[in-house]
């Protein structure tokens, strides 16, 4: 009881999982898949480009927070 009410009884998350799915290359490759045309009904409808955009987006979030440094080089590759 209060599992989800006391912050010591509360589990911690695991977010190995979501950044697994939530990857550069899964992104990728969504886009891509989105993009080609098979010639039969099992095309992936084209608004999974947005899907493919939306996990590209939470990758680079991801990358900028749990980063431990103030700068790099690349887009969101740092502490906001």
């Amino acid at each position: 009881i209060g599992t989800h009410i006391i912050p010591a009884k509360i589990n911690k998350m695991k977010v190995k999982n979501c950044t697994q799915v939530f990857s550069h290359t899964e992104g990728v490759i969504l886009h891509h898949v989105a993009e080609w045309d098979t010639g039969d009904r099992y095309n992936l409808p084209t608004e999974s480009k947005y899907t493919a955009d939306l996990i590209l987006f939470l990758d680079k979030l991801f990358d900028s927070l749990n980063c431990d440094v103030l700068r790099r080089s690349g887009v969101l590759e740092a502490s906001l």
